[in-house]
C-alpha cells in the first residue's frame, strides 16, 4: 500500500479578502432591472377587501367591551393578590382562621346535594386549600415531608424486607 502525503505550501504572503470584495456586496442595480406592474383588482380581491373591512369594523365595536373586561380582570387580580398578602403577612390569627372556616363551610355548601362523604370530601379539600394559601411555607414543608415518607415507604416495599440471618 502506498500512502500519498500532501503538505501545505508555506507562503509568506497571506491572501486576505476585503469585505467589499465579497460577491454578496455587489450592487443589485447593475445586475437586475426591476419593473413594477400595476395589480389588477379582481372580484375575489374586492370581496375579500370588503369582508376584511367589515370584520374589523365589528371587532372595533367589541374593543371597548374587551378593554373594560381586561380592566376589571386586572383590578380583581390586584385586589386578590393584596388580600392574599394581607392574610399571609398578618401577625394575628383571626383573619387566617376566618378564611379557613369560610372555606370549610363553602365546601359543605358545595356538597349539600350529596351524602356525608361528598360533604366531607368537599369541605376537607377546601380547608386544606385555604390552609395552604394562608400558610404557604408550612404547606410546602409538610408536603415535602409527606412525599419523602411516601417515597421511603415505597422503596422499602419495592426492595422487600431485609433478611435477618
Amino acid at each position: 500500500m502506498v500512502f500519498q502525503m500532501v503538505f501545505a505550501e508555506n507562503e509568506t504572503e497571506s491572501k486576505k479578502v476585503k469585505v467589499s470584495e465579497l460577491p454578496i456586496y455587489d450592487n443589485p442595480e447593475d445586475r437586475y432591472e426591476v419593473q413594477v406592474f400595476p395589480e389588477e383588482k379582481t372580484p375575489f380581491k374586492n370581496g375579500v377587501t370588503e369582508f376584511r373591512k367589515s370584520l374589523f369594523t365589528v371587532l372595533d365595536t367589541f374593543k371597548e367591551t374587551t378593554d373594560a373586561i381586561k380592566d376589571k380582570y386586572e383590578i380583581g387580580k390586584a385586589h386578590t393578590q393584596q388580600t392574599i398578602e394581607y392574610i399571609q403577612n398578618d401577625p394575628g390569627i383571626l383573619p387566617r382562621a376566618g378564611v379557613i372556616t369560610v372555606a370549610g363551610l363553602g365546601g359543605i355548601v358545595l356538597g349539600h346535594r350529596g351524602g356525608i362523604l361528598r360533604k366531607l370530601f368537599y369541605s376537607s379539600f377546601a380547608v386544606v386549600g385555604a390552609t395552604s394559601l394562608c400558610y404557604p411555607n408550612q404547606a410546602v414543608e409538610i408536603s415535602q415531608n409527606g412525599y419523602n415518607k411516601a417515597k421511603d415507604h415505597a422503596m422499602s416495599l419495592w426492595n422487600g424486607p431485609d433478611k435477618i440471618l
